[in-house]
């Protein structure tokens, strides 16, 4: 079984990864390029898991199975939001934009109510 530390360092080539090269291959610019790998980096090690793995094309999927895996994946980007909260307000909203240009890449649209409640929320409190 793989250790935390062993599947951190699997992710520290994101580049590695299929669904990643493929993506990461459309952009000429190395900064824009750079932003993406640190927004996936990150977003694949907090919800733990391999890029290869978790990307599926939910337009192959039953409705039932499409309903739940675009859920599964809204959630994540709700997870993933909460564990950015240590960055500046220009970085979160950008590794969000990556995120969803990422998943839109690859056929997964989630509902654009909620990509808006990320710009509408800002920064999280811990109130």
């Amino acid at each position: 079984m793989e250790t935390k530390k062993e599947k951190h360092q699997c992710l520290n080539d994101i580049n590695k990864y299929d669904v990643v090269s493929d993506f990461l291959s459309g952009f000429p610019n190395k900064k824009i390029v750079q932003t993406h790998k640190a927004a996936l980096k990150r977003f694949f090690d907090t919800i733990n898991k391999k890029p290869d793995a978790y990307i599926k094309d939910p337009r192959l999927l039953s409705n039932g199975k499409r309903i739940a895996l675009l859920d599964g994946y809204t959630k994540d980007a709700r997870k993933f939001w909460s564990s950015i909260q240590d960055l500046a307000p220009t970085s979160i909203m950008n590794y969000m934009s990556s995120l969803k240009v990422f998943f839109e890449h690859h056929n997964i649209q989630l509902e654009t109510k909620v990509w808006r409640e990320f710009k509408k929320r800002g920064k999280a409190t811990t109130d």
